[in-house]
């Protein structure tokens, strides 16, 4: 049991971009096409919105048209996360209707939003029919916390968390209060708010990428720490200190390097 077990973490810590097979997104809010890597249902109808048998309707069929019932690979980004529970707890209720997911399907949830109040998904999430989960986050983002993805990870049976560390460009929050010259030529100041939506959408383009995650933090580790949690607010709303304090808890909870 033992060697099995280390064995399939092994197995886990290797998921990436390149090994999944008949893969799919669930895509997030919002979702700029040139972001999509993968395909999957297009959830832009539903923007804006909390998930709806009308949206789980669109899914089940969507897969049903396709014959991808069984052995799929289903990436869930952001505001898709809540829409795949969604889908998979109607598929639950209804076995005899929708065969979309079984034990031979993997999953990946990158920044998974289900836990914000606005996608009303919480009571839709239940410990997932697969042996094959990994959650991902990003230490910067300021749309879904890290306390959040681990309260989801928490609920569908996931031990750890695979975080993906601040890095120089676009979303390094060292440069929050630096001026840049924009396009138009004015100076403007990096905002924390807006750095942490871009680490948001980072958390994806580096899965996308094929980029490894940088450290792990066990999910009872981070439920029981003080990490901060934003709830259901504005990613633009964050501040310097609130990203700092997820960073630097993180990390500890790791035992990661300190931010420099």
């Amino acid at each position: 049991m033992i060697l099995r077990n280390y064995v399939r973490q092994i197995l886990l810590e290797q998921i990436k971009m390149a090994d999944l097979k008949n893969p799919f997104q669930f895509h997030g809010d919002r979702w700029k096409k040139s972001l999509a890597q993968i395909d999957g249902p297009d959830l832009s109808a539903h923007d804006g919105k909390p998930v709806s048998d009308e949206e789980t309707g669109y899914v089940e069929n969507w897969i049903e048209e396709r014959g991808l019932e069984g052995a799929n690979d289903w990436v869930a980004f952001s505001r898709g996360s809540a829409s795949l529970m969604a889908t998979m707890t109607d598929c639950e209720d209804d076995k005899e209707y929708c065969n979309a997911f079984d034990r031979r399907d993997r999953f990946v949830f990158i920044a998974p939003a289900a836990m914000r109040p606005q996608w009303q998904a919480q009571n839709l999430i239940t410990r997932l029919p697969s042996n094959e989960i990994v959650v991902y986050a990003h230490e910067c983002d300021g749309a879904v916390s890290i306390k959040q993805v681990a309260q989801f990870a928490q609920k569908i049976g996931v031990s750890e968390i695979l975080v993906y560390s601040n890095r120089p460009g676009k979303t390094d929050v060292r440069k929050i209060g630096q001026q840049f010259t924009g396009s138009d030529g004015s100076k403007k100041t990096i905002q924390a708010g807006k750095l942490g939506i871009f680490a948001h959408i980072e958390a994806w383009k580096r899965f996308t990428g094929n980029s490894s995650h940088d450290y792990k933090v066990p999910v009872p580790d981070a439920l029981q720490s003080d990490l901060p949690d934003w709830g259901g607010s504005k990613a633009e709303s964050r501040t310097e200190e609130e990203l700092l304090t997820q960073i630097r808890i993180s990390r500890e909870l790791a035992g990661f390097e300190p931010l420099i």
